[in-house]
């Protein structure tokens, strides 16, 4: 088998969104029009990363693409192309759902699992279970399809046969309860052709998905990683991110640290903020910012380690209060090159 999952740094065809319209998902926001608000913030982003490369953005209806129709004619002028596709969906979050791209034998091919929406938290799920079907079909993608249950924001690939996860995402009961560790990986080597899994126990406190990883550990190069740390030994994230980094550095990974930023609570329950879930894009990042003091430092670390990527950086405040972040809402299409 000659599966390649490339990682996110390889060239890409575009990135994929899925434009919100679930208004249950941020009423309970303290704004006069959640929706509004958030269908702004991705405007807003789409427009920035249309200056480095395309879009694909899924609408959930022929309505509210129309609905849109003035904003998608205006970016007619960016350098790089908005594709629009009206495919029905639950949620936006679509870098769990949607279909991971790999290329078999030089042939781009679409990689199907189960979807169950973090194990059955937040029904229902059944339109973007079938989002990767739906994507292969449209573009007359091979599709290989896998009956377990697995999510884009619970693995980090390095390009290099290693993956990286953790223990409290894919060994929760809730995802595929009759499957063990050693199961869990065979799996994973097998679907993504790997040869190697590097297991970290949890994820961030407030995390709904249950810990997944591109919320404090991602890989930027085959063996190294930029891990979240804090200094604040009260702040509930503080042992098990020491943990973590005593855990990569035994693997010889090569570190770099990124702040946590200020505490952010909703409704008592801290959120997982993280300058971690970020984007990257053909000579960019995309950097999430809290209007906190961390910003600063966060983003001198994406300078140092990305010296000839611009650094995008767009507000990401009120994505949070939905319990995700930039990565989480974005999922890469790579380049399929001869």
């Amino acid at each position: 088998m000659s599966i390649f999952y490339p990682p996110e740094w390889h060239a890409q065809k575009s990135v994929w969104f899925s434009f919100p319209h679930n208004s249950n998902e941020w009423q309970q926001l303290s704004l006069d029009n959640p929706l509004q608000e958030i269908q702004g913030f991705y405007k807003q982003l789409i427009a920035k990363i249309l200056d480095f490369q395309n879009v694909d953005l899924v609408f959930h209806s022929a309505d509210l693409k129309n609905n849109c129709l003035d904003w998608i004619i205006s970016l007619e002028k960016k350098h790089f192309k908005l594709e629009t596709h009206v495919i029905a969906n639950n949620d936006i979050w679509i870098r769990d759902y949607g279909p991971f791209f790999v290329f078999e034998n030089k042939t781009k091919t679409v990689l199907d699992f189960e979807f169950n929406a973090w194990g059955q938290k937040f029904p229902p799920w059944d339109l973007d279970n079938q989002m990767p079907k739906k994507i292969a079909e449209k573009f007359a993608y091979p599709r290989k399809i896998f009956p377990y249950v697995l999510e884009g924001g619970a693995l980090e690939f390095n390009g290099e046969g290693v993956v990286l996860t953790t223990k409290q995402c894919l060994l929760n009961q809730n995802r595929n309860p009759e499957l063990s560790e050693l199961e869990i990986e065979k799996l994973l080597k097998d679907s993504f052709n790997l040869q190697k899994v590097i297991w970290l126990e949890r994820g961030l406190e407030g995390d709904h998905t249950d810990g997944h990883i591109d919320d404090f550990a991602r890989f930027i190069a085959a063996n190294k990683i930029l891990l979240c740390q804090t200094d604040d030994v009260a702040n509930p994230n503080y042992h098990h991110l020491l943990a973590s980094k005593k855990s990569l550095e035994e693997q010889g990974v090569e570190l770099d640290f990124l702040p946590l930023p200020q505490d952010m609570k909703r409704a008592g329950e801290y959120l997982p903020a993280s300058y971690a879930n970020f984007i990257f894009i053909n000579n960019a990042i995309v950097m999430p910012l809290f209007n906190c003091p961390q910003d600063l430092i966060a983003l001198e670390v994406f300078k140092k380690n990305f010296p000839k990527r611009t650094i995008i950086t767009i507000d990401c405040q009120l994505l949070i209060q939905e319990g995700g972040g930039l990565h989480c809402m974005s999922k890469q299409e790579p380049e399929l090159k001869n």
